[in-house]
């Protein structure tokens, strides 16, 4: 797990994620992979997790197996 955490709350004022700025009494954000990271209105960087990544599709591949065959028109 990753956290993006802001110093002091000016800097939280103008860092966004996913387009929405950080909690100012937080000041602080739990990253997930492919978040897109904004500072001050700069350019937006995108968080790149692959570990994370490959975790989440193996768990689709399983509940993917899991359900299948099951009526999903109830």
């Amino acid at each position: 797990m990753f956290e993006l955490t802001c110093i002091d709350a000016e800097a939280s004022n103008c860092t966004m994620v996913n387009g929405k700025y950080v909690p100012v009494k937080k000041r602080s954000k739990i990253l997930n992979h492919l978040d897109r990271i904004c500072f001050a209105g700069s350019a937006i960087y995108v968080f790149h997790y692959p570990l994370l990544a490959q975790s989440i599709q193996q768990i689709v591949k399983a509940n993917a197996s899991e359900n299948e065959g099951v009526d999903h028109n109830l």
